[in-house]
């Protein structure tokens, strides 16, 4: 999943996603990235969503700023479908810091343009050295003009060895 599950619709607002995450446990999902609005209730929230999943949920650009750890605690995950080896890591939009209540993100830094590049790369890097046969990157990042150096494209431009990129955030084709 490519982020923003718990928001979007009555359903999942009433209880902060917590009913969108037993919805993913359910149906058995393999992992999911964060996307801005999961910071909506607050990064107290986003956490309890992220311990309340049976998947792992992988984000390598935000960092908390007291440890210097990723806020997910996982930055890739690797996956097991028959013989593949399937590694995947988890890109959020670094407009999160806008896009949400300033409040919900304060003691984050999430990475941006170069630094992001370096961590994707980082994580291609890792998931190549644990033989992974694919690698993935699930991205909450989105195409739109407006925020070129932290879009999915400019990812895929400046990382080497990524063979598919899931992406979300803009909510075009």
């Amino acid at each position: 999943d490519a982020g923003d599950y718990s928001q979007g619709t009555v359903y999942v607002s009433v209880n902060k996603g917590a009913d969108a995450v037993t919805m993913m446990n359910a149906t058995g999902y393999d992992v999911a990235t964060i996307g801005n609005h999961e910071f909506d209730y607050g990064s107290d929230v986003t956490m309890e969503r992220i311990k309340q999943a049976k998947f792992p949920i992988v984000s390598a650009n935000i960092i908390v700023d007291a440890t210097g750890k990723p806020f997910t605690g996982k930055t890739h995950a690797i996956i097991r479908k028959g013989d593949l080896k399937i590694g995947v890591f988890g890109l959020t939009t670094p407009s999160t810091i806008t896009t949400s209540n300033p409040k919900s993100t304060r003691g984050l830094t999430f990475l941006s343009k170069e630094e992001m590049y370096a961590a994707a790369q980082k994580e291609v890097a890792a998931l190549k050295a644990a033989h992974c046969d694919l690698i993935v990157a699930i991205g909450h990042l989105g195409s739109e003009p407006d925020a070129v150096g932290d879009r999915s494209n400019d990812v895929l431009a400046n990382v080497k060895g990524i063979d598919v990129f899931i992406d979300g955030h803009d909510h075009t084709d």
